[in-house]
């Protein structure tokens, strides 16, 4: 059983919300066991080398002991995720404890770089028309080939279209989705000067459940207001009215800040902290890594960047071609998937780096 593929090959499958936690993957994993498994042995390779070797064993996909010492702290800690990691387990014959530890790796390096690894940017802008559109480059380094293993996710509910999600292979949450009333960019955010907590979900699937539950843009800025995150996020929102445009700070439980488009421009998101009363919390601008080389945070430059293109878009009714979107920094090495999105037109576009 194969996935049904898309004009890039890419493979696309479907889940029914209506179904069970527990079910609703079974089905949908059997589609893209190979592409799970495939990533798996390549994220446990490169966890490998970081444990003593007496430890490895603990990381084989079908390991009794893995799945024995972290099923219980699993079930206690992440819930419903943990659930939907079972149906996926007996769809892919991957562990489910490993499956749904898997989905905590972008809360993981915030947790261990004290920093977001990652550079993603989005920028919202309005056509001609006065539609929004949105613009996202979503990066992610490790391993350093995960785009081979993008999988578009169609999420239905009472047998209709909910919205479609752009992820991997046996990722549960969300980073970059759009329903007919809203599209979504979900970013990590500095970390290292914010107090963290187990409380709630990882940040994906977290934003996945606010998904779920958002059926309008006003939904969705309520639910993405309000879930419970163990991370710090940055997310961008537009619908499908001119004023249906946000971004959304989380730098610590409770607290959201928002910020809407100055007259005329776009909106731009990258991960740092843009909201006055945040600014604060951002990472040093300057560090030195391991080897002793100095570095500077281009954070700002990717800001300024992204509402560059974003602003050279605006005049134009169709979505941008990508080739306009292929310009540095914001569009480099680690760049998984470039996309273009317009809630209004139902519009969904994106490119893949494999």
């Amino acid at each position: 059983m194969t996935a049904t593929k898309n004009r890039q090959g890419i493979p696309v499958i479907t889940v029914d919300l209506d179904e069970p936690s527990s079910t609703r993957w079974i089905k949908p994993g059997r589609k893209i066991a190979s592409l799970a498994n495939e990533l798996t042995d390549s994220m446990l390779e490169l966890c490998s080398e970081y444990l003593p070797a007496q430890l490895r064993p603990l990381l084989s996909k079908k390991s009794s002991a893995l799945s024995f010492l972290a099923h219980l702290p699993c079930q206690a800690l992440l819930g419903n995720l943990m659930e939907e990691a079972k149906g996926l387990s007996k769809g892919t014959g991957i562990s489910a404890p490993l499956l749904a530890l898997a989905n905590c790796t972008y809360d993981a390096t915030q947790y261990l770089d004290g920093s977001s690894p990652t550079a993603c940017s989005a920028a919202v802008y309005h056509d001609p028309s006065n539609t929004p559109t949105m613009i996202r480059y979503m990066d992610w380094g490790v391993p350093e080939d995960i785009g081979r293993y993008t999988v578009q996710v169609d999420f239905v509910r009472d047998g209709i279209h909910a919205y479609s999600s752009l992820g991997f292979a046996g990722f549960l949450g969300v980073i970059t989705a759009m329903s007919p009333a809203w599209a979504l960019a979900f970013n990590q955010a500095p970390a290292a000067k914010v107090s963290k907590s187990l409380v709630g979900s990882p940040a994906t699937y977290a934003a996945r459940r606010a998904c779920d539950a958002s059926e309008t843009f006003s939904d969705l800025k309520k639910q993405i207001s309000t879930i419970k995150a163990f991370t710090p996020f940055l997310a961008l929102m537009c619908g499908n009215d001119k004023d249906e445009v946000l971004r959304i700070e989380r730098p610590i439980q409770g607290r959201a800040t928002f910020d809407k488009p100055s007259l005329g421009r776009p909106l731009p998101l990258t991960n740092h902290y843009i909201h006055r009363s945040n600014r604060k919390l951002n990472s040093d601008m300057e560090g030195t890594d391991e080897d002793g080389q100095i570095w500077l945070s281009d954070t700002t430059e990717r800001l300024c960047a992204v509402e560059k293109i974003a602003h050279a878009c605006r005049k134009k009714s169709k979505l941008p071609v990508f080739r306009e979107l292929k310009r540095q920094p914001v569009y480099y090495c680690c760049t998984v998937h470039l996309a273009a999105l317009c809630p209004a037109r139902g519009e969904f576009k994106y490119t893949v780096r494999k």
